[in-house]
């Protein structure tokens, strides 16, 4: 009996570590399980903070990008505004330089035509003139020449004892040769025949004989190749010059020397005019135009030259013409 109780207390003992260590393998699975849970929540966890973290990053870079994809898009938008703004600018510069020329080629045409026009007229003006003087050229030689030639052959029809004895027909015979000689002059001065037939050196020459005739002495100082290959008009405009200004020597300025002088250079014709006169105020006589100074210039113009006129009271007076070979 004691055998069989000591076997069941052995049992029961048995029994009882079996169930213990069943409770304790429960436990340790359990703790196991607890830890593997925790350890898989934590995963879980960080795995989702990751995934946060790389969504959050995902999102930034999104955003870095569009912001960067806006400052492409807003530099590009302004350098094409920039660009756009320079090539308008640009344009409208070259626009207003191409207004510019073209209203200076529009001026420089005007001012053109105005002064083909002006030339236009100073050729007629001065074409009716050479006109306007053969032909009172002619009435002269053939009207009142002929007239005084017919008045002077009667005059001499007179009984000679008459002549002898009468002293107003010396006076009278002295003045008709006077007037014939003044016609003959006008007539010559109005036709240039000089020019026509030993050109404008010889058209000088007789002005400059006119004067020695007139008890005026002239020192005239020409180049043999003055005025030889120009036109017959622009020599008629030349010899004009001349004349009109020896004229008014002749008239106005009481002198008793003159010299002319002309010679070319390469690109001028020169013509220097001085008398050792009385001289006048050449800013008066613009104003008034009494020495008809406007009728110089406007041929000096006609020629596409220059005038200088200087002139001091009681020591004389000087003319300086400039003429330019290829305007002229």
């Amino acid at each position: 009996l004691m055998t069989i109780s000591r076997n069941e207390e052995n049992i029961e003992k048995e029994l009882a570590y079996t169930r213990r260590y069943e409770v304790i393998r429960d436990s340790f699975f359990n703790v196991e399980n607890l830890r593997l849970t925790i350890d898989h929540q934590l995963l879980y966890e960080s795995q989702e903070k990751e995934n946060k973290i790389l969504e959050q990053k995902i999102k930034i870079n999104d955003q870095k990008t569009q912001k960067n994809i806006l400052s492409y898009i807003l530099i590009f938008l302004s350098t094409i505004g920039l660009f756009g703004f320079l090539l308008l600018r640009h344009r409208l510069k070259y626009q207003r330089q191409i207004n510019d020329k073209n209203k200076l080629i529009q001026d420089q045409e005007i001012k053109r035509l105005n002064q083909q026009n002006k030339l236009i007229a100073l050729d007629s003006m001065i074409e009716g003139q050479e006109k306007e003087r053969h032909r009172i050229a002619g009435d002269l030689h053939d009207g009142l020449g002929g007239l005084l030639t017919n008045i002077k052959a009667h005059f001499h029809a007179i009984d000679y004892k008459e002549k002898s004895k009468n002293d107003v027909y010396h006076k009278m015979n002295y003045l008709l040769d006077e007037a014939c000689s003044e016609v003959r002059r006008i007539a010559r001065n109005m036709t240039p025949n000089a020019l026509k037939i030993s050109g404008l050196h010889g058209a000088i020459r007789d002005i400059k004989n006119q004067l020695q005739i007139q008890g005026i002495d002239c020192n005239l100082d020409m180049e043999e190749t003055f005025g030889k290959d120009l036109d017959e008009k622009i020599k008629l405009v030349i010899y004009r010059i001349v004349q009109e200004s020896v004229t008014n020597i002749q008239k106005h300025s009481q002198a008793e020397q003159v010299w002319i002088k002309a010679y070319s250079t390469d690109r001028h014709l020169s013509i220097l005019i001085e008398d050792d006169g009385v001289g006048f105020d050449v800013k008066q006589a613009e104003k008034t135009d009494g020495l008809g100074l406007d009728s110089l210039e406007s041929r000096v113009k006609f020629l596409n030259g220059e005038l200088q006129i200087d002139s001091v009271i009681d020591q004389g007076t000087t003319i300086i013409i400039e003429i330019p070979k290829n305007k002229a």
